[in-house]
């Protein structure tokens, strides 16, 4: 079973974002986490289940640590998370004011955030199909 802990570790060694842009709150990290969860089980045959009491996450029917895979496709739907908040963020604070304030490349920094999003979409697609086939030919063993 893999905590909470070594899920938000991983993500914070690969997302390298500013700290200032993360929740710090225990509680908005595991609501994030939840919802990479979530995400994860739509893309998956094999669910991840969550022990939100114990702060522990394991593939549906096991008890072992999730693969490197596993974990590699969690951290990406994390990462694709804050990119899909922050673009919410940017567009619903800056967009009505952005003539008002003086921001002139409001649709540059925009593209920029959305080509930050494809790139990670690009990521959590091949990490998708790479697990697909690893536990694909786990079967035929």
């Amino acid at each position: 079973m893999t905590t909470y802990d070594t899920i938000w570790e991983a993500f914070l060694t690969e997302s390298e974002t500013l700290n200032i842009n993360l929740p710090t709150e225990t509680e908005r990290i595991k609501n994030t986490i939840h919802a990479a969860i979530k995400k994860y089980n739509v893309f998956m045959d094999t669910p991840l289940e969550k022990n939100a009491t114990n702060e522990i996450v394991n593939v549906e029917g096991s008890t072992e640590e999730l693969t490197d895979g596993e974990l590699e496709l969690l951290v990406l739907l994390l990462k694709y998370i804050f990119i899909q908040n922050k673009i919410s963020l940017f567009i619903t604070t800056y967009q009505p004011f952005a003539y008002d304030i003086g921001i002139k490349n409001f649709q540059v920094q925009l593209n920029t955030l959305k080509t930050q999003q494809s790139l990670i979409q690009e990521e959590i697609d091949q990490a998708h199909e790479n697990l697909r086939e690893y536990i694909t030919s786990e079967e035929e063993y």
